[in-house]
């Protein structure tokens, strides 16, 4: 019968239709929460490569000028100042300071570093991580004392 040929020819029966949707379901239920990851991983890569031109550039900026640089981190709040800036920078809302040792402490959990002109620092490790998962992304900044050199590392090795 050629009028049965050309009605199945036609397009997709609604069984078909059915299963192609419920696949598409499965994958995108495993594909977006893996997606999500990613894009948090990379912003707090991109803070913690942010922060460390930061410090670079201060301890450039001092070699320069001749006059001692400022840096203020205020991990209560997730935010750092430095100085010749006129406002404070925050953190994105994925990324935080999850640890910062070294520098002066100035109470409340507020740290300075100081860059020299001769191209030293009061030095500084900083962890910065992703805000909401403590086994994310966290990568440590490294700030030399002596030489003043920066070092950005995976800090969950």
């Amino acid at each position: 019968m050629p009028g049965a040929d050309a009605r199945s020819s036609r397009g997709f029966t609604l069984v078909e239709i059915v299963a192609a949707l419920a696949v598409m379901a499965i994958a995108m239920g495993i594909v977006i929460p893996s997606l999500q990851g990613w894009m948090q991983t990379r912003e707090v890569w991109r803070e913690a490569r942010y922060f460390a031109a930061t410090l670079r550039h201060l301890r450039h900026e001092a070699l320069v000028t001749g006059e001692i640089q400022e840096l203020v981190i205020a991990p209560d709040r997730n935010t750092y100042q430095a100085s010749g800036v006129g406002g404070s920078v925050a953190l994105p809302e994925a990324a935080a300071f999850l640890a910062v040792e070294g520098g002066y402490a100035l109470g409340n959990q507020i740290v300075r570093v100081l860059f020299y002109p001769n191209g030293g620092t009061t030095g500084v490790n900083v962890v910065v991580g992703a805000r909401e998962d403590p086994e994310g992304a966290r990568y440590r900044i490294v700030l030399d004392p002596l030489i003043g050199t920066v070092r950005v590392d995976d800090a969950r090795v």
